[in-house]
């Protein structure tokens, strides 16, 4: 404590301290969960099923027959999204997430992700 007073300086306030602790303790939280994110979430799709890691370590399987819808789901980040509708949402960033470019060409030939161009447009 006395290091970070020598640090900051002798005319710094106890509250002035507590932000920068409180500061630093947020940043590490963040850091953390940032860090646990990106090295334990997995999500690998097979031909039967769908094997979903959190980032805490807990896997789950779901069958493609639970699946009710798969949909792309646009971010405000610059990437895209495919959003698996399990009995939970199953979000696999495209271009972030590793191969997450074989788990969408293995959606789409399980018949998801079919983009209709063909729009129904009422004249008059």
């Amino acid at each position: 404590m006395a290091l970070l007073i020598k640090y900051i300086g002798a005319e710094a306030t106890y509250e002035v301290i507590g932000v920068f602790i409180l500061f630093l303790i947020l940043c590490g939280v963040e850091g953390s969960y940032f860090l646990l994110y990106w090295y334990n979430k997995r999500i690998i799709v097979t031909w039967n099923e769908i094997m979903y890691r959190s980032i805490w370590g807990l896997e789950r399987k779901y069958s493609w027959k639970d699946v009710k819808s798969v949909c792309y789901k646009s971010t405000g980040r610059g990437a895209d999204r495919i959003l698996i509708w399990t009995n939970k949402k199953i979000y696999i960033e495209t271009g972030m997430m590793k191969r997450s470019e074989e788990a969408e060409r293995l959606i789409k030939e399980k018949g998801y992700l079919q983009v209709n161009l063909i729009t129904d447009r009422k004249k008059g």
